[in-house]
């Protein structure tokens, strides 16, 4: 039975399961509606989202004129795939085809740069997006910060951080985890500081960040003062951050403190009984590190 066009795009405004876009899919490849722009960008849509992205790329190559939209979707999910070079290979056809790019195509080419580690074609990008005035936009800055991080290139990454005309707990909290990922712990300790001063409230991930900081400096007076914090905001119940508390006061001998931090975690892992056991031990307290293997 065909389908017209206006009930296609009625029904593939709606489709959220690979196959109903499969069944809809059949239906334009007989009625020869695939090359039509509009009704591909939500074929792409539908099957990126559910990970078919062999089907995505077939819609993808039968479409005549793609969207701005069509090689956004493309890009990503190349680069969700770690397919980088393809997702790269992309943007300079869409150059070709003379589409002017928006902040996601610039966001997608950016991630593939930094997964591959192409520095210089991250630059290139990078100065087309001070050209078009994007790069204090939190989504191209944020990939922009990835790109530097990710090619050793840090001081230029906080730079960037620094110019983003929005900055909330998730660009934080991602700037303080790249600089800890890439072995920055001195930074990412000052970063928590200007965070502070901007009246920005820390989460338990950015917690968790500055704590494995203070962990690699040997921050102790550092990790008490988080600890009081932690204690104000309800979250020393909270197994990984208990965790890394202990871990830094076991590792600079406060052991009494690691105690209070593991009387207070309502689940221990693995990893809390480990130190617990093992901080017992180191202080010739054998029989306490036996009562505690078999509370465990």
């Amino acid at each position: 039975m065909d389908i017209s066009r206006e009930r296609i795009y009625f029904l593939l405004q709606r489709c959220k399961d690979l196959a109903g876009a499969r069944h809809l899919h059949v239906h334009m490849l007989t009625s020869g509606l695939c090359s039509i722009s509009v009704l591909a960008d939500h074929l792409i849509r539908i099957f990126t989202s559910c990970q078919s992205f062999l089907e995505a790329n077939l819609v993808f190559c039968g479409t005549l004129h793609p969207t701005v939209f069509t090689w956004n979707s493309m890009i990503a999910a190349h680069t969700s795939l770690a397919q980088s070079k393809v997702a790269i290979r992309l943007y300079f056809q869409k150059q070709e085809a003379g589409i002017r790019p928006d902040k996601y195509i610039y966001t997608g080419v950016l991630r593939a740069c930094a997964d591959t580690g192409v520095l210089d074609l991250g630059i290139y990008i990078h100065n087309l997006v001070v050209e078009y005035g994007l790069e204090s936009d939190v989504v191209v800055g944020s990939s922009l910060i990835l790109l530097y991080f990710k090619c050793g290139a840090a001081y230029d990454a906080i730079r960037i951080f620094s110019k983003l005309t929005s900055r909330n707990t998730i660009s934080w909290n991602t700037v303080i985890s790249y600089c800890n990922e890439h072995r920055y712990s001195d930074v990412a300790l000052v970063l928590y500081e200007e965070m502070q001063q901007h009246g920005i409230k820390p989460e338990a991930s950015t917690y968790s960040s500055i704590l494995k900081a203070c962990g690699s400096t040997g921050a102790l007076g550092r990790a008490r003062h988080l600890h009081v914090h932690m204690l104000t905001s309800g979250l020393c119940s909270i197994s990984v951050l208990a965790d890394h508390l202990i871990r830094i006061f076991t590792s600079c001998q406060s052991f009494l403190e690691a105690n209070l931090v593991f009387c207070g975690t309502l689940h221990p892992t693995v990893f809390t009984w480990n130190s617990m056991i093992a901080a017992h031990t180191s202080l010739g307290q054998s029989k306490v590190a036996i009562r505690l293997y078999f509370q465990k």
